[in-house]
């Protein structure tokens, strides 16, 4: 977890990193871009205002004070921190104003008027062909007079030690703000890292502790925790009552089938046992092998029951799904417990559609759940009560419901009838052939089928189980019986 705290972190480090600098140069470079953008209108200002002037200079010296004008464009050099050049149409400087000092010097060439005149503007960051030692950046605007002929142009140019010092105290300021919010950052990243991983850590070893076999831990997180940690740690708990429970089914289930295994075969060891040792008189004994014949089949119920209970649960068994007349299934299941129904004076009602009705199901399988339903209506309902089997619609799916009168389910027990071995009766006084898996089989078949079933109870009174089949799609919608 320590290699995984590191790497988290390292990687939202570089992340974070990486985010820092692209954040900073684009910072930097609008700044620049600002600052440039900021002076040159400063300039393009100072150089109209000079225009004014330097037209009227050239082409009417005489209206102008060359010294009064010489004197004012010095002091907008001044105060723009600007040298500011009147150039005549070939190129030769007539007046020249400069912070330090003014006066007239030199020629800036032909070049320069030739490329002002064809482009209308002239702008560069450079020694203006060679008239300054070192680059400046450098604005130039055309003078044309009314008649638009070219008399000249004003320069206005501005060191860059000014921009660069600007630029040089905007990147200090943002790279001490970038180094704070990195350190807070990798801070924040390592803390976050190291209480996801502890968290983690507690994660895997609950789940070693899952592998060995003790289920009773449960991972404990922060209530300010993550929702994805929050969520892991609930399916972690959920998947540790999962086993748990199945741990506590498993331990039931080995214990319920030596039970169910003991049982038949002490009665018929003791038997048995009787006879050879001549506890038991020559004209008991058939009395006794009667009894002894009873176990025996009972144990082959139980050891084929839990035979086809596996088969079911590994997916082994092989649904023969086809078109199958569902009321007809049922006819024949009710007329088969007819003998048991007789027994126990039990009123039987069949409660199906008009027409037929088609579903698609294994025939075998289907005739086996219904058979098992009935059978415990029967075996456990009253006598001179009630066994009701209804087909109803619902949708695409057909709703067979098994319904008998009886001591019902508990409703505690309602979630469990379903579970291998189960029974209410857990004195197993209520009936001594039961083998605890016909409820369990019957909803294992049903799931095959991807099918559902479900029961409901009033303890005392009934016990009603419902389970679906799926509509065959080629049939006549059948009309119910109002």
């Amino acid at each position: 977890m320590k290699k995984l705290a590191i790497r988290n972190f390292m990687l939202t480090a570089l992340v974070i990193l990486i985010c820092l600098i692209l954040l900073c140069t684009l910072l930097l470079v609008q700044f620049y871009r600002y600052s440039v953008s900021e002076r040159m209108e400063s300039m393009e200002k100072s150089g109209r205002a000079a225009s004014l002037y330097a037209l009227v200079w050239l082409t009417e010296p005489y209206r102008v004070n060359e010294k009064e004008l010489i004197r004012w464009l010095s002091m907008e050099a001044q105060e723009n921190n600007a040298r500011i050049m009147i150039v005549d149409a070939s190129g030769d400087v007539g007046l020249y104003a400069d912070p330090l000092r003014s006066g007239t010097a030199g020629t800036i060439g032909k070049t320069v008027m030739d490329r002002i005149k064809l482009e209308g503007q002239y702008k560069e960051l450079g020694t203006l062909n060679g008239y300054f030692k070192n680059k400046l950046l450098t604005i130039g605007m055309p003078l044309y007079d009314n008649f638009g002929n070219l008399w000249g142009a004003v320069f206005v140019s501005t060191p860059t030690e000014h921009l660069t010092s600007i630029f040089k105290e905007f990147l200090e300021s943002v790279v001490f703000v970038a180094f704070f919010v990195m350190l807070v950052a990798f801070a924040l990243t390592y803390f976050v890292s190291e209480r996801l991983t502890k968290q983690l850590a507690g994660m895997a070893q609950a789940a070693k502790r899952y592998a060995m076999g003790r289920f009773d831990t449960r991972v404990i997180v922060r209530d300010d925790a993550p929702d994805e940690i929050t969520d892991l740690a609930a399916s972690f708990n959920y998947m540790a009552d999962s086993l748990q429970k199945l741990e506590q089914l498993r331990s039931e289930f080995v214990a319920n089938v030596s039970h169910e295994l003991k049982t038949p075969l002490t009665a018929i060891g003791g038997f048995v046992g009787g006879m050879l040792d001549g506890t038991i008189p020559p004209e008991r004994q058939e009395h006794y092998l009667a009894i002894v014949q009873s176990e025996v089949q009972r144990l082959s119920r139980l050891i084929s029951r839990l035979l086809q209970a596996s088969r079911l649960q590994s997916g082994l068994t092989q649904m023969n799904i086809r078109q199958i007349d569902l009321c007809e299934e049922v006819r024949t299941v009710v007329i088969g417990l007819e003998q048991h129904v007789t027994e126990k004076q039990i009123h039987v009602e069949v409660n199906l559609p008009r027409e037929k009705i088609y579903v698609d199901a294994d025939e075998d399988a289907l005739r086996q759940v219904l058979t098992n339903l009935c059978d415990n209506g029967i075996k456990y309902g009253v006598n001179n009560g009630l066994l009701s089997v209804t087909v109803t619609l619902r949708g695409d799916k057909a709703l067979v419901s098994v319904y008998n009168t009886g001591p019902g389910i508990p409703e505690s027990a309602l979630p469990y009838v379903f579970d291998r071995f189960y029974k209410t009766d857990r004195s197993r006084g209520l009936d001594k052939q039961s083998t605890g898996l016909g409820l369990y089989i019957t909803k294992s078949i049903l799931q095959n089928m991807n099918q559902e079933i479900y029961a409901e109870s009033k303890e005392g009174e009934y016990v009603r189980f419902t389970f679906t089949l799926t509509l065959s799609k080629f049939q006549n919608k059948p009309e119910l019986k109002s």
